[in-house]
């Protein structure tokens, strides 16, 4: 009842505006970890599968792609678990590593060889190999034979932004990634990736693309920034509607909601519409704020949120039991909208959208 509908041919018009931005000389990484931002982990596995590389979270993700996507070219973007090292060897995916004592045991536990690229802390500060580590930790790599070093690549921390201060501490990110990338070729081998670029820095960072780009938000539709759309023509990939489930009158002083989370209270009568889609969907309390959804072209105010349910205000609205309510439409009401009424970034309220939505 309750449908996320993902436009294919959307993120197939990102990913070609992508393409664009970067040139044929790039490679594109699309990043489609976290159930690909909310779109489907295999619907958007599909539509990427021939890409060099797709980048995912874990080895859970890794292994719902397989039969999709060669398993070398599933890219596992943080260093994965002891516990998954029978998994990485069992299907050969390409991980990223930062501790030597992982890479020593995923070495003495695996048949074969396995390839890895080197995640770098450039000044994120989260993950990665300290750029002053790195000559150590490629001294002791050096002897692991069954380690493939294909890549390195690190995260840039403020590359949305065009304020002085970030673009100097990009440039100082770019700069430690550039000498670690010298030591870490000048120890084992040439690499054949290096990538620090992610969706923001196709846009701000046009000289630090290296070999491959990775790229998460821009497949989705989704600008980073409002100037990013003097640069580059994405189509939303997401719109969301329900239906009406319920209807019901409401007398002046009636309440609605549960007392301990804030209530509605009708100060005249009034109509409203219950509908199947609560904060389990991604939706979160704040909504009741300034949020409204759209009933037969009128715009009807969301008044109560509980997990799997809203009541939305339909008083002099035209309203029935099964009629359409619009969530998302990319006209009245847009992903933006909806992440501001319910106070979440983009990506957190598309990562957000529960896995009990219908995706079509």
């Amino acid at each position: 009842m309750t449908k996320l509908k993902v436009d294919k041919s959307a993120i197939e018009h990102n990913l070609a505006q992508i393409k664009k931005c970067v040139g044929n000389d790039v490679a594109i990484m699309p990043i489609i970890k976290s159930n690909a931002y909310g779109a489907g982990l295999k619907l958007v596995g599909e539509l990427v599968k021939d890409y060099p590389f797709v980048g995912v979270a874990n080895v859970n993700e890794a292994k719902s792609l397989l039969g999709i996507i060669s398993p070398e070219k599933i890219f596992i973007l943080y260093q994965p678990s002891f516990d998954d090292i029978g998994a990485i060897a069992e299907f050969s995916f390409t991980i990223a590593v930062c501790e030597v004592e992982f890479l020593e045991k995923l070495n003495d536990s695996i048949p074969k060889t396995i390839d890895v690229h080197l995640s770098l802390d450039t000044g994120l500060g989260s993950t990665g190999i300290n750029c002053t580590d790195v000559q150590k930790f490629c001294e002791q790599a050096k002897s692991f034979n069954n380690i493939n070093v294909k890549g390195a690549f690190s995260q840039f921390g403020a590359h949305e932004s065009l304020d002085p201060v970030d673009i100097k501490f990009t440039d100082n990110q770019v700069e430690k990634f550039d000498k670690a990338v010298t030591i870490i070729e000048s120890i084992l081998e040439k690499l054949d990736y290096k990538h620090i670029s992610c969706s923001g820095a196709v846009i701000t960072r046009p000289n630090d693309y290296k070999d491959m780009v990775r790229v998460g938000c821009l497949i989705y539709g989704i600008y980073p920034q409002d100037f990013f759309k003097e640069h580059i023509d994405l189509k939303p990939v997401f719109s969301l509607s329900t239906k009406i489930t319920g209807i019901k009158e409401l007398n002046k002083g009636d309440m609605v909601g549960y007392r301990h989370a804030g209530s509605f209270k009708a100060t005249k009568p009034a109509k409203i519409a219950t509908i199947p889609i609560g904060y389990a969907d991604g939706l979160t309390r704040k909504i009741c704020d300034d949020g409204y959804f759209i009933v037969n072209g009128k715009k009807a105010k969301v008044i109560s949120i509980s997990m799997n349910i809203c009541n939305i205000d339909v008083t002099g609205i035209k309203a029935n039991l099964g009629d359409e309510v619009t969530i998302i439409d990319n006209k009245n009401i847009t992903l933006e909208n909806v992440a501001e009424w319910c106070d979440l970034g983009f990506d957190e309220l598309m990562t957000h959208f529960g896995i009990g939505l219908e995706r079509v």
